[in-house]
Order: structure tokens, then sequence, then C-alpha cells
């Protein structure tokens, strides 16, 4: 749906990059996302280019749009969904202060509400401009004697840095109309634009509209704008107030001036009836005036924003309670300084430019306030001078933004992490070809010479030398978050020996590493990659807990809890546990940082030293794992983590099938390969040839399926790899078995994001793999397919 925006904030603007910004466009950009439409944004002209875009289909939709009847004729308009005040605009040298003073004046206006407007300022000279803020500088510029607009852009307008109206003092008039927002746009999207209409129905009763709101804060504290006239309705109130007495006073003189010169009871008593009727109005008058300022103290004092108002010599004459709280400061405290003390002293040259409105955004960049505890906070502000009881005041709002900020780094920080998996993925794909290359080679060597060749021992060291490289891989997996979860049985004593030397390494030479391996029964339900990441994360916050060296112990013992302790380990049932301890003589933690060590994106290192995802990634696995993690610490103690794992019995959950000493692993079936790289490919064509198979050997899918097709002979597996360019082992096989239905197909995976999340639903092996698992793989497969499902 192609919408129409332009330059009209906080409504509606364009950001440095040009694209359309503001209140109703995040309102129609959520409204969208909820009702699954597609926004293509295009900026707008004048209101008849923009009804002609609308006529030809160019443009679906105006957003900011308003109802007239022609309008309703020829398009299809929405109920209103916003409404602000129409206000006029109007230097104080002016002799108009009301709507009745209007009569014979020119009054300019933006040109697309004209219509409407002429009709209620009839005996006014209308001069239409071409926007609201050409309209407010016509009045500046002495061309027009006043400007109608919107109340919602009074701020912007007044206070821009290259309006031609800075310097100049203006007022504002309530017209008591209101200016409604609608949805415009062409008969043929009318059910989509209804739909988008109802959205913000829904958003006003969820509290979407009022926390998107909270960020504009000329619209979400539309009290600003209505500050200068509540208190020049104080003056007028005090006016009438002292008009009131006078006439009073005048009243009870001329009352008793009738008594003496008529002493007539009836005229007396007529006197006394009149004083009681003004009394009883003056009375009313001072109720009225009592609950008007109750009722904007309220506004204030329970605004969202920090609101300060400040005179000339930068004393704060008002703070609301959410200012003090964003100070940290009592509001006494508030009344006793200046405005510019809470800042920072880089910030305060620009300050004494807030009276004027002379401030741009980026004076203003990065802005903090300074807290009484001499710590920074991030805050927006926005300003606006105001003018009461004679006196040039300043009124600011402030915003604390360092919940926003703190997102905005988490999501920085969620993206850097994200990169790490992505180049970890890329590594583990092309490095587990290698091994399989390697590792596969050294098998076939050692099958094709004696046993007592003096070669062996190399080809052993070889052999173990790829294992510890292929256990690293999944250790790199592991850590960027890529590894797929596979739980299997592990010995967590040969787990913690596994894992000792890279430890080492880790926490360097300053801290030592003592293991006490005391359980007998060390054997768990468990995610390998998952175990050492849980290690290596408890062991590295252990090593920068100690910057000075220290001790890092780990220590498994056999743990029985009994059903009379289950409420001390809640989630836990009865049995033979392991416990796990890593102690640290660390610099230890308070009561407060234990509660939330384990919640994402917590941390108590410097900005760009923690993610605040490790514990918090160690709790997630042990839970996984069907266990309890705790934690005890105390400042300059140190800190221990104990962990409690189900432990298995040596024959349970044994599911593995026993190995056959003399399986046969030859064949004569013909295999189709498709492997695109070389080393890999050449390694298992060997390997399936050595072993009496016939291989058709391919290195793209396209060429796989040509060769599928012009095969004279049956075809009696597909080997394929999962990654290969152009085309994925995964629609091979799908166009394979549309060629052989029937035939299986046996898919190699290196390593590959997408089937972390998603699961290969076909046989398959991941690389790299020995050559007697490949050979088991293939003739599991080939035993299972019956003879005349292989052919076309």
């Amino acid at each position: 749906m192609t919408v129409a925006y332009g330059s009209a904030p906080p409504m509606v603007g364009i950001d440095a990059a040009g694209k359309p910004t503001g209140f109703a466009v995040e309102m129609l950009q959520e409204a969208a996302r909820r009702e699954g439409i597609a926004l293509v944004w295009k900026l707008g002209g004048s209101r008849t280019k923009n009804e002609e875009d609308l006529t030809q289909g160019s443009l679906d939709l105006i957003l900011t749009g308003y109802s007239t009847p022609e309008r309703r004729k020829r398009f299809f308009v929405s109920s209103s969904w916003w409404s602000t005040e129409i206000v006029i605009l109007t230097p104080t040298s002016s002799n108009i202060r009301t709507t009745g003073d209007l009569k014979g004046k020119r009054l300019a206006m933006p040109s697309g509400p004209l219509p409407t407007l002429a009709a209620v300022f009839q005996g006014s000279e209308m001069m239409p401009e071409g926007s609201a803020v050409k309209a407010v500088e016509a009045a500046c510029q002495g061309r027009a004697d006043a400007a109608i607009i919107a109340n919602i852009f009074v701020r912007d307008l007044l206070y821009a840095g290259d309006s031609a109206c800075r310097g100049i003092s203006l007022q504002t008039i309530d017209t008591k109309l209101q200016w409604e927002y609608a949805l415009v746009a062409r008969h043929a999207v009318a059910p989509e634009v209804q739909a988008l209409r109802d959205r913000f129905e829904e958003m006003t009763s969820d509290g979407t509209m009022a926390a998107l709101a909270a960020s504009y804060p000329v619209i979400s504290s539309r009290y600003a704008a209505r500050m200068a006239g509540a208190m020049r309705d104080r003056y007028y109130l005090t006016v009438q107030r002292i008009l009131i007495g006078a006439a009073l006073l005048i009243l009870v003189l001329a009352a008793i001036a009738i008594i003496r010169l008529n002493d007539s009871r009836r005229k007396l008593e007529l006197a006394n009836q009149a004083l009681q009727r003004d009394l009883e109005m003056r009375m009313r008058v001072e109720r009225a005036l009592r609950e008007s300022e109750s009722r904007f103290r309220t506004l204030f004092e329970n605004a969202p924003q920090g609101v300060i108002e400040f005179g000339q010599s930068g004393a704060i004459l008002f703070a609301n309670p959410r200012a003090a709280t964003i100070f940290g400061r009592s509001s006494e405290n508030l009344a006793r300084i200046k405005f510019e003390e809470l800042f920072p002293e880089r910030f305060r040259p620009a300050l004494p430019r807030l009276a004027s409105g002379a401030v741009q955004p980026r004076d203003l960049q990065g802005l903090t306030i300074l807290r009484q505890d001499g710590t920074e906070l991030p805050v927006e502000l926005s300003a606006a001078p105001i003018r009461a009881n004679d006196e040039d005041l300043t009124l600011v709002f402030l915003l604390d933004i360092s919940d926003r900020m703190s997102l905005e780094a988490q999501l920085r920080q969620a993206q850097k992490l994200e990169s790490i998996g992505q180049l970890a993925g890329g590594v583990a794909h092309d490095f587990n070809n290698l091994l399989t290359v390697i590792g596969g080679n050294t098998d076939l060597a050692r099958m094709c010479m004696e046993s007592n060749e003096p070669a062996g021992p190399y080809l052993d060291q070889i052999a173990r030398a790829a294992t510890r490289a292929t256990s690293l891989t999944r250790q790199l997996l592991s850590f960027a978050r890529r590894q797929k979860v596979q739980p299997a049985k592990m010995n967590v004593n040969d787990g913690l020996r596994d894992v000792a030397k890279m430890l080492r390494r880790l926490i360097g030479e300053d801290v030592s590493l003592e293991m006490l391996l005391e359980a007998r029964k060390a054997l768990t339900y468990a995610d390998p990659g998952q175990f050492e990441q849980v290690i290596v994360n408890l062991a590295i916050n252990a090593r920068d807990a100690m910057p000075n060296g220290g001790r890092l112990v780990l220590r498994t013992s056999d743990f029985h809890l009994d059903p009379g302790n289950l409420h001390e380990l809640a989630g836990l049932s009865a049995g033979d546990y392991l416990l796990l301890a890593v102690s640290d003589t660390g610099e230890g933690m308070t009561p407060e940082v234990m509660t939330h060590i384990f919640e994402p994106f917590f941390t108590t290192k410097d900005v760009g030293k923690g993610t605040g995802l490790g514990l918090s990634t160690v709790y997630g696995i042990v839970k996984q794992c069907g266990g309890l993690i705790s934690v005890y610490s105390e400042p300059g103690q140190g800190t221990s983590f104990k962990i409690l794992l189900p432990v298995l019995e040596t024959d349970v959950g044994e599911d593995e099938r026993a190995p056959e000493a003399h399986r046969i692993l030859k064949g004569s079936e013909t295999i189709l390969l498709a492997e695109d790289d070389e080393a890999v490919r050449k390694f298992v064509c060997g390997l399936l040839r050595l072993h009496g198979y016939q291989v058709v050997e391919t290195a793209d899918p396209n060429s796989a399926l040509e060769a599928a097709r012009q095969a004279t002979g049956p075809i009696h597996l597909l080997l394929t790899d999962v990654v290969m360019p152009h085309m994925s082992g995964l629609e091979l096989r799908a166009r394979f078995s549309d060629l052989y239905p029937g035939v299986p197909v046996l898919l190699m995976s290196g390593y590959s994001a997408r089937l972390r999340t998603q699961p290969l639903d076909a046989p398959s092996i991941e690389k790299p793999f020995s050559p007697a698992a490949l050979l088991g793989r293939i003739r599991d497969l080939l035993d299972g397919v019956p003879e005349s499902s292989s052919g076309h």
C-alpha cells in the first residue's frame, strides 16, 4: 500500500536519511504490522497533487487527511482517529485578543483546510499559504495579522532554529475548534484502510498509542501547549476578582445610600438580596479558579515526563515529582539550586539559549543530567519559553531514556553474537570437509597396509589429531551457540579431564586449576558441547573475578537427595545426583548482585567487556539437563557455583547397537555421489570402490540429475552433500526421488545454519565421519530397500 508523507512534525516528518518519521507514521507502521500489510512510503505534494495521485492510482492513502463533503464523494474517508485544537497565533503586540477581533483581519492558514475555516471566520480576509510554517511566518513578518494552525504544531513552528519568528513574542488564542485527522484513500483499498483504522482502536485500548505518544512530548504532554493559556486564564481571573470586588463595594455603597435616602425597608431587603447574589457569584468564581489551578497542578505533578519551570536567573520555580525522581533529589533540594547546576559542565554553555528557543538538537546530542549522587543519566529535553505574571519563564520537559539506551546496547550485543555465530558456522563447514578427508584417508591408508608397517604409529597420531580437531570444531560451534543440541550419555569426570587443557589456556598463568574428581557415579545425560560451554563460562567468570591471580577448583562428588529435603531443592525428585562445584578465591558478590546474575544481559563488567549472557546460558543448559544450579558468595570471600545433575546407572539409557564383530560392509550396488568438494569426493569414491561399489561421481546437483536421467542401469542409492552451490542437497533429494521413487538417499552434513533449527527429515551422517561409519550407514539403507524399487 502506497502512503503519502511530508514534513509536518511531530505527526509526520522526514529524518536525515529522507525517510518518514513521526507519531502518525509509527502508528500506521504498527497497525500495518499487526494487519500484515506492506507499506510503501511516497513523498507527497500539495493537497491538489495528492488528490490527483489518489485518482490516478499512484497513491493509495493519505495518513493525516481531513474530511470534507467533496472528499467523501471522491474517496474513502475513515472516521477520525486523532484530534487537536485549532488556535490563532499572533504577535503579542497585536490588538487581537479573542476570535471576535478577527473580523476584517488578514488570516494566514495552510491551503488544505481553507474552505472549511473560511466558512467559520466570515468577514476576515483568508490568505492561503503552502504550509503551517509559512502561515506562522506570514504573521511574524506582518504580511498577515494572524495565523490559524493546529495546536499540535505550535512548538515546532515557534522554536525552529531557522524560523522567521525567532525573537518575536507570540500569543495563542483558543478557537474552540478541533482539527480531526482521518485516513483518506482510494475506494479500491477501502477494506484494507478500514482494517487499519480498526487496528488504531485496538492500539488505543491496549495502551500502544499512549506508549508511542510518550516518545513525542508535544503529543503525550499536550498540557505543555496549554500552559501559557492556563497562566493567561489565571491573570484574567485575577482581574475579574478585582472587578467583582469593586462592583460589590459599589453595590454596598449604593445600598447604604439608598437606605439613608429612602429609609425604606423594602429597598434595603432588595439591596441585601442583590448583595447575596453577588457574593454567591464571587464564591463560584473563586471555586472555579481553585478547581482550574488544582486541575493543572494535578496534570503537571502526574506527568510521565519531568517538568521544570525556571526564571531568567536560572532559579527553579517549579519541579514535579517525576523531575525529582530523575535527578535523584527532593523537591526542596531542587528549589535551592539553579537549573544549570543539574547538568555536567560540557552542556552548560547551551542552556541559556533554551529560553529563546535557539537550541538545536545537535547542541544537546548525548545530553545527560547530573544526579545528586554524581552519576549521569541520559535524557531527552524539550523547552518552551512562556510568560506569566509579567515575567519571562522557561518550561522544560525531561524524558529518561536510560532504558531505551540499554535496550539498544543489548540489540547491538545480540547482533555481534550473531556475526560471531555466522563466522563460526562458515569455518566449521569448510573445516569439517578437511577433517573428513584427513581422517578418512588416514583410515584408508591403515586398511591398505600391513599391521606391522612402521608408518602405523604415525597414522595413529594423525587420526588422534583429527579427532581432537573435530572436538575443537564442536567447541567453536558451542561457544558461538551454533552447535545442534545432541544429548547423550557422558561421564562428567572424563568431560572435565578433556576440557582441562583448554581451561588452563583460558584462565592464564596467575590462576591455578585444581580438579578433585571424587564422584563414583559420574554418568549423566547431556550434550557434551553444552557441558563444555557451562564449564568454560564459569571458568571465565572466575578468572575475571581474580585479576591478581588465585585458585579455581573443580570438584565432583556423589549426592543423594532424600524425599524429606525436596522442599529445599525445588524442581528435583528424590534420588542420586552428581554434585559439580566450581569455586574460586576471587572478589565475591554482594547479595543484590546474586539476585540478578542469571538474568539475560545482566553484567557487572564494563561496557564492551561483558555480554551478560554467560550465566543465563549456564542456567538454561543445566535446567535442560534436568539439573539445578545454585551460587554462594560473599564480598572478598570468593564464589562457589554448585550444579546438581541426575546420574545414570551403567546400563541405563544404553540404546547404542552393539557392534558386529564381523559385519560385512562391502557391496556391489550402484551409488550416485554428489559432492562439490573435490578432496571429499575423491576420498568417498575411493572408499566405496575399494569395497566393491559402482560409483557414479558428480561435482554438483545439476550434474547428478543429468547422470540419473542418462543412467542405463539401476541406481540403488544417492549419496549427496547438503550444502552445495546453485542447489542444496535437500532439493536434489526431492528431484531425484521424482526420477527414482523409493530409492534411499543419504545426506552428508558438515554444517548448515538452516539445518541447525530444521531437521533433515532424511537419513544423514555428519562430517567428519569414519569409513566404517559411512559404509555401515550405506549398508543399513541398502539392506532395507526392496529390490523392485531400484530403477525408474
